[in-house]
């Protein structure tokens, strides 16, 4: 119960202060913002909605619709007061809703009808509206990429650090099955991405801190909360997925422990999570004096039901649809190296088998089963991006070699 009453106050502290910061943005003069965007609409405008990198494989679909809503979000000047605009999140929008053209109808012919998109807690705004102050979207993207490849490369130092060399190659298999060259070109796959490698590099590096301060449930909390804040409900189940697979892996319990553990890990990332987004909603009802739980709820009741336009779909093709991405040469060719190399490992480690945190990274591996299961609207529609909860999968499975090894000496 003293565990649970410290996880509601730092919830509670992750409300007040995720609202803050976005007030304090709001705050920011937009007349910037806007030129910078201006001078980005070329490029999302030759582009397209959704652009592919590499012909033949959907993996590679750029999301220039949801990052021209992120710009558009960014540099609209409301006449709200600051912190009722913070909540609102207004923007400019052409009757079709289209938001490439809305763009850049309100920015050079300054057309269209205010629209509010609420029910997210829109946390990017803490970092794009003040980068749109003195960057263009072109240089963002630069930027993204470098900082992108810092994070790659942190991750890669955990694991040498931590001298897990079976595990550097698991994470190497999650990476490419993400299709990685695509994630810093959109904003908004990148929030999860950061997150989620956020939390593997400070579990590599803090781990035994964590365990001996008993603070578990702090770290998976304060995850879900940042995943709530930041992301657009793209992929939010990796930043749970990856660093719970490492979790697993290095901690030395017993497998009902462990096994307990991972539930705890779950229900307070899941508390932070879905807590947070709650917490959107009271706040901003609250400033605004405005019912957000009601555009909250419908669209909530229509990701999780079975219908997609009026249509029922079966969660088996929802299913479906997210592995069809891997139904190619980059697909093909990673299930065949993981699965050769894995049960190599296995047959040098056969003796270690039923002491290791192998059955439980295979139960980690359905988890994104669940998800589409759970989800099944939204996984069957943004199948071209929700595929990456996957990597969780590939994740988990490269990780029993290393989990065998750990376990043999």
């Amino acid at each position: 119960m003293k565990q649970f009453s410290k996880a509601f106050l730092i919830l509670v502290s992750g409300i007040l202060l995720g609202g803050g910061m976005l007030c304090l943005v709001y705050l920011l003069p937009t007349t910037g913002m806007q030129d910078h965007v201006r001078q980005s609409l070329n490029i999302l405008l030759k582009e397209g909605e959704s652009p592919v990198l590499l012909e033949g494989f959907k993996g590679s679909t750029l999301d220039n619709y949801t990052d021209a809503l992120m710009l558009a979000n960014a540099c609209y000047k409301s006449e709200n007061i600051f912190y009722k605009a913070a909540m609102l999140v207004e923007r400019s929008s052409n009757e079709e809703g289209q938001p490439l053209e809305s763009l850049a109808g309100y920015l050079l012919e300054n057309t269209g009808e205010i629209r509010m998109y609420s029910r997210y807690w829109h946390g990017y705004l803490v970092f794009l509206k003040p980068l749109l102050m003195f960057l263009n979207y072109g240089q963002i993207r630069i930027l993204n990429i470098l900082i992108f490849l810092l994070v790659f490369f942190s991750v890669i130092v955990g694991f040498c650090r931590k001298r897990m060399w079976r595990g550097l190659i698991a994470f190497l298999f999650a990476f490419v099955s993400l299709f990685p060259f695509t994630i810093p070109c959109s904003l908004q796959f990148s929030t999860s991405f950061y997150i989620g490698n956020g939390a593997c590099i400070y579990m590599l590096w803090q781990h035994d801190s964590l365990k001996l301060q008993n603070d578990f449930f702090k770290f998976f909390l304060i995850t879900g909360m940042l995943t709530s804040f930041m992301d657009y409900f793209t992929y939010p189940l990796f930043t749970f997925g990856m660093p719970l697979v490492i979790f697993v892996v290095l901690e030395r319990s017993n497998g009902w422990d462990k096994f307990m553990k991972v539930v705890e890990a779950g229900f307070y990332w899941g508390f932070g999570y879905f807590g947070m987004w709650l917490g959107k909603w009271i706040l901003g009802s609250g400033l605004t004096r405005t019912n957000l739980f009601i555009d909250a709820v419908g669209s909530v009741a229509m990701r999780l039901s079975h219908e997609v336009y009026g249509e029922k779909i079966s969660i088996l093709i929802a299913i479906l649809r997210n592995g069809y991405i891997f139904f190619n040469i980059v697909g093909v060719s990673i299930a065949v190296f993981l699965m050769g190399w894995v049960t190599y490992e296995i047959r040098k480690f056969k003796n270690y088998i039923g002491k290791s945190s192998a059955k439980i990274l295979v139960v980690i591996a359905f988890f994104p089963i669940i998800w589409y299961i759970a989800v099944t609207n939204h996984s069957y529609m943004h199948y071209w991006f929700t595929f990456r909860n996957l990597a969780i999968s590939v994740f988990a499975i490269g990780m029993i070699p290393e989990s065998l090894h750990r376990e043999s000496i």
